[in-house]
């Protein structure tokens, strides 16, 4: 995977970015803002944070056939802007490339899939912290393993050089046999922080020191533990709510991605995250009401 492409120049876009172009990979940043193509051209990305301040230069483009040689297509952007992305890229990339997804939620590997087959798609998970403060300039939080996987299924040669490769720019990478309960364990963390700390305005540290708070966190993840079980994964209620608390006293300082969106006038992922297991929920009739609460707030305070 000589050439590796990545879809979004957010916080996690520039992260990946930078730490793989140090490394001495060939890196292309996609982004659908040609003054943003311009400003990273230009300017380089100005990393922060962990592993000091330093500015890496990278390419950048606006024009998506500029993709078509590379072998690897990471997508940082939005859950919601994951459709328009995918199709955006898929007519010009050749036929060996792969498309990984990271992104937060339900739904992104199958849509992935839909565009470019199941056999190139691979999706994933990350727990590096990354804050987005200007235009290619991003603070590196917080690191932590990043998981990925065959949408198919089964351990490959190429998940493993993947995640090799990762792993030698500094993004310590496991690959998996069964992504789904990854992705799963990822989206319970989230269904328990996000919207609730969104809708409060708190850091995540702040939702288990008020037991109020804690309790609806406790009901959002078991709501969420029930559905994965409808769906046949082997999660257990106190061991998600165990998970999710360790995460907010992990993370106890930081303002997570949805209060950032909503602090910023943006559109959430709410839809992706405690939505998606109303949605679920739903068709495999499991009640869900605090998560559609919290959805339903999230999305009032909503541009």
């Amino acid at each position: 995977m000589e050439h590796i492409a990545i879809i979004g120049a957010g916080a996690m876009g520039c992260l990946f970015a930078g730490l793989l172009a140090e490394a001495g990979r060939r890196v292309t940043l996609l982004t659908k803002r040609p003054e943003e193509a311009e400003h990273l051209r230009r300017e380089g990305l100005r990393l922060e944070g962990l592993g000091g301040s330093r500015r890496v230069t990278v390419a950048a483009t606006a024009n998506p056939q500029d993709v078509q040689e590379a072998d690897l297509v990471l997508l940082a952007v939005k859950a919601y802007d994951t459709q328009t992305a995918v199709q955006t890229v898929a007519a010009w990339l050749k036929e060996q490339a792969v498309v990984l997804t990271l992104q937060n939620g339900l739904g992104n590997v199958e849509t992935v899939s839909a565009f470019v087959g199941a056999e190139r798609t691979l999706g994933g998970v990350t727990a590096h912290g990354a804050t987005r403060l200007g235009v290619g300039h991003v603070r590196h939080a917080g690191r932590g393993e990043t998981v990925i996987g065959e949408a198919r299924g089964g351990l490959t040669s190429r998940v493993e050089h993947l995640a090799d490769l990762f792993t030698a720019a500094g993004i310590e990478t496991r690959a998996v046999e069964d992504i789904r309960p990854v992705l799963w364990g990822k989206l319970l963390v989230n269904v328990g922080i996000n919207a609730l700390a969104a809708v409060l305005q708190w850091r995540n540290g702040q939702l288990i020191e008020h037991p109020a708070t804690e309790r609806v966190l406790e009901a959002a993840v078991t709501e969420a533990v029930q559905v994965a079980q409808a769906e046949g994964l082997s999660f257990t209620a106190a061991e998600a709510v165990a998970k999710v608390k360790s995460v907010c006293k992990a993370t106890a300082q930081n303002l997570n991605s949805m209060l950032q969106d909503l602090q910023r006038g943006r559109q959430t992922e709410v839809d992706y995250l405690n939505g998606a297991i109303v949605a679920e929920g739903e068709k495999l009739g499991v009640p869900t009401p605090i998560n559609w609460t919290l959805t339903q707030l999230v999305k009032a305070l909503e541009p």
